[in-house]
């Protein structure tokens, strides 16, 4: 099952990183190892808590970056 495991990840991985483009891959792989810091988090505080951090945190980057794209408002 590990070796299954593995494999998939280095997939999974592999494919993300060649889908986008380069000047974005660093931001990606960022992406991708977020799950790890995560499940130390809600081991700590309890899933609910960290459920409720993680979708604040998510608001904070997220809505900056759509209120340009909901008024139409060309992109840097």
């Amino acid at each position: 099952m590990g070796l299954a495991e593995s494999g998939f990840a280095a997939m999974q991985t592999t494919l993300v990183l060649l889908s986008v483009p380069d000047r974005v891959r660093g931001g990606v792989m960022g992406i991708l190892s977020a799950p790890s810091p995560i499940g130390l988090l809600a081991a700590g505080l309890g899933t609910p808590l960290t459920f409720i951090l993680n979708a604040v945190a998510a608001l904070v980057v997220i809505v900056p970056l759509a209120i340009p794209l909901v008024r139409g408002e060309p992109q840097p």
